[in-house]
């Protein structure tokens, strides 16, 4: 038996090996053996990978913190308004930019100023993964204008160091 005829006849048997007994789940993994060719395992395993649909598993990990599917068409467009700058400098230029930013509910706003850089960039690699990149031309786009104009926000270490420390 193929694989594809194998999975429609373990889930013909799904609901009463389910709900069998330890007997009858036996005498149907026999019975099973002898029809598709297979092992007892391997048809167990099998088994029980179509109890476990998508829409009952919980999902594992932390919870989202931010509503992505708002999030992304807004940040797709300060980010290209900004000329697709890194996704610091992105985030350092929100504190400028999103009080201009009329057509941004005020709670994805919140949003957008409590967002790290790291999940920027995450959510805009998703953004330039769904972009169509025209062939034989550079996918990178220099920032001329914006890049100059928006730093990124970082602690100058050394200097705090050498002031606490006094100069040899």
């Amino acid at each position: 038996m193929k694989n594809q005829a194998v999975d429609q006849y373990l889930t013909a048997i799904y609901k009463k090996y389910q709900e069998g007994s330890k007997k009858e789940k036996s005498r149907l993994l026999d019975h099973s053996e002898l029809i598709t060719k297979r092992s007892r395992k391997q048809l167990i395993r099998r088994l029980n990978k179509i109890s476990k649909d998508p829409s009952s598993v919980k999902k594992s990990g932390r919870p989202l913190v931010y509503s992505k599917e708002e999030l992304i068409p807004h940040i797709k467009h300060l980010w290209m308004s900004a000329e697709r700058i890194s996704p610091k400098r992105l985030k350092a230029s929100f504190k400028d930019w999103l009080p201009k930013y009329k057509t941004c509910p005020a709670h994805l706003k919140m949003q957008l100023l409590k967002i790290s850089p790291t999940t920027l960039d995450r959510y805009l690699k998703e953004i330039r993964q769904n972009e169509k990149v025209q062939k034989g031309l550079s996918t990178t786009c220099p920032a001329r204008y914006m890049k100059n104009k928006v730093e990124k926000s970082r602690h100058d270490w050394a200097s705090q160091f050498s002031r606490l420390m006094g100069h040899l």
